[in-house]
């Protein structure tokens, strides 16, 4: 997955589209806790210093913080998304993004997740695909 994303970070820089990173920030002991390596973004995808870095503590980018305002500020209609975790983060953002009135291009190979007692990964980023592949 850090190859597709590398691709698509390259193709919106080169576009001179803005990249806007999400990172989650929980409680102390959870695997994304502020300052552990599972918070901080992958060394192979460093943000440059025209990126934005927004930390949020709910699943959707759009909860508790202030990413619409930013987006309507810069006036950004169209949002790519990629990123961890598919039924999580990346099903609660994309929706509440089109439900914001965003269109959405969520990158079908750009996501992933984590196997779950229920499912495999890769089932769980399928059945999510096709899922917002509906509304995106």
């Amino acid at each position: 997955m850090i190859k597709i994303l590398q691709k698509v970070i390259k193709q919106a820089r080169l576009k001179d589209v803005l990249v806007i990173w999400i990172r989650n920030d929980r409680g102390m002991g959870d695997p994304d806790e502020p300052g552990t390596y599972c918070w901080e973004i992958n060394p192979k995808l460093e943000p440059n210093k025209a990126d934005i870095v927004i930390d949020k503590h709910k699943p959707s980018a759009f909860k508790g913080i202030d990413l619409k305002l930013e987006l309507e500020q810069k006036r950004i209609t169209k949002l790519v998304i990629v990123g961890m975790q598919t039924e999580i983060c990346i099903n609660s953002t994309a929706r509440k993004a089109v439900e914001l009135g965003f269109k959405v291009n969520l990158v079908e190979d750009g996501h992933s997740t984590f196997d779950s007692k229920k499912m495999r990964a890769p089932d769980v980023i399928e059945k999510f695909n096709k899922e917002l592949s509906d509304i995106v």
